[in-house]
């Protein structure tokens, strides 16, 4: 598909955050779809970069073969609770587990005491930095890197920890955060996460914060910040 059909596949979709996902892909105009033959057909987004596929609707069994042929170990799809079971008997090599996705009203949590690091957002100019992570983070990070808007919490001069938006619709955008084992427990994803929303409001972009059931410390950071839950979702990795 073109560039102008995504665009057009995405306005088909409520800007909600239950549909960020598809529809940050579908805006993005990097991914392809898998299943839609008429206006009727439900379908699947896939995105190499993001390693993510995003299913719409409800789509035929042919096109989940399509989509999720030649994944390997590292990719997502995301899914409607709906079609849930129909997915799972379809794709018995992946785990499925249940992820609630939480929105802000108003202004984050302030910490009591700001952590102690340094604050700044990144651009394509910091691609260096990738090769001082861990190399899964870097990977994860590779495609982000002066394309998506970005933040990092600097101690002692390396990065701590990161937030970015890993997916933006016209106004949301779905926050993805990691902080580095050393430094974890000292408030940087929450500093992070801060800073990273006022920018995006600054956008008119309100954020999005998925978290799987399994991930307790990620929900839990979420409530100390003021989110709260709005939609369920599934969630199958391979």
């Amino acid at each position: 598909m073109s560039e102008e059909q995504l665009i057009r596949l995405a306005e088909e979709l409520p800007d909600v955050p239950r549909w960020l996902d598809a529809r940050g892909m579908l805006l993005r105009g990097r991914c392809e779809v898998f299943g839609r033959k008429t206006p009727r057909d439900g379908y699947l987004a896939r995105e190499e970069d993001v390693r993510l596929i995003a299913v719409v609707e409800q789509p035929t069994s042919e096109a989940v073969r399509e989509a999720v042929a030649e994944t390997t170990a590292g990719w997502t799809l995301v899914a409607q609770l709906d079609v849930r079971d129909d997915l799972a008997a379809m794709l018995e090599d992946w785990s499925l587990e249940g992820a609630v996705l939480h929105t802000l009203a108003g202004e984050p949590v302030l910490e009591e005491r700001p952590p102690d690091a340094d604050l700044r957002s990144l651009t394509a100019r910091d691609r260096s930095l990738l090769a001082k992570l861990p190399a899964t983070l870097a990977d994860e990070l590779s495609w982000a890197v002066g394309e998506v808007p970005m933040v990092a919490a600097f101690v002692d001069n390396r990065v701590a920890s990161i937030c970015y938006a890993c997916r933006e619709s016209e106004s949301l955008w779905d926050i993805s955060i990691d902080t580095l084992e050393p430094y974890r427990r000292r408030g940087l994803a929450a500093a992070c996460v801060r800073f990273l929303i006022r920018k995006m409001r600054h956008k008119g972009k309100e954020p999005v914060w998925g978290a799987v059931d399994s991930n307790i410390a990620s929900r839990r950071l979420a409530t100390k910040l003021g989110f709260r839950p709005v939609a369920r979702i599934a969630v199958f990795t391979l």
